[in-house]
């Protein structure tokens, strides 16, 4: 799996398939069955303060239990970066999140989609956290779902913990969260991206 964008932050895949894309392009995305991932090692490039975390995926069904998309963590579960799917009120939601540097594992800063999120068809998500102004949004398809204001947040880093595409890698020793269906062009800006350039990014 190829970093396109020149940092070298290339993925191994383990276990997961090329597949057709949201255009309908063979071999352009892959597919998880449910103990499949992509890892990412790591790297000073990955250490982010402001960020966008974008990305499309595919779910034929409603899943049993917290679906990890995209995860970066240490130690027994603190979240550096975290994009999640999970029921609630047996309604599909999304959410991303971070634990706070001054307070790992205890002091979670997240956000979550008001509206359900779609199955059986792609769908954008795009997370931007703003490191200045201490705000999450969170889009889905190009709309913006919710924003939140959490102050004096900073995201807890670790430089020696792997990135996982499909599943959160290494939390509490183990892997967890396994993603089961097709992910698509995930991005990660070191920059809280603008709201012109998030309408950009999802035509």
């Amino acid at each position: 799996a190829n970093d396109e964008s020149g940092n070298g932050n290339d993925g191994t895949v383990n276990g997961a398939t090329l597949a057709a894309d949201r255009n309908g392009e063979s071999g352009k995305a892959y597919s998880f069955d449910g103990d499949d991932y992509i890892e990412v090692p790591s790297s000073d490039t990955l250490n982010i303060k402001s960020r966008t975390v974008s990305g499309w995926f595919k779910l034929n069904e409603k899943p049993t239990s917290t679906l990890a998309l995209i995860a970066k963590a240490h130690g027994c579960g603190t979240t550096e970066l975290g994009v999640n799917l999970y029921l609630s009120s047996n309604q599909l939601k999304l959410s991303a999140a971070f634990e706070d540097s001054y307070n790992p594992g205890n002091d979670d800063s997240d956000i979550s989609t008001v509206n359900p999120v779609s199955t059986g068809e792609w769908v954008h998500f795009l997370h931007v956290w703003n490191e200045e102004s201490f705000e999450h949004k969170l889009w889905i398809n190009g709309k913006m779902e919710s924003t939140k204001v959490v102050s004096g947040k900073n995201p807890a880093w670790n430089n020696s913990s792997v990135l996982g595409i499909g599943a959160t890698l290494g939390a509490c020793g183990i892997n967890q969260q396994f993603f089961t269906g097709q992910i698509d062009d995930f991005r990660i800006y070191n920059r809280a991206l603008s709201d012109a350039e998030v309408a950009a990014l999802y035509e």
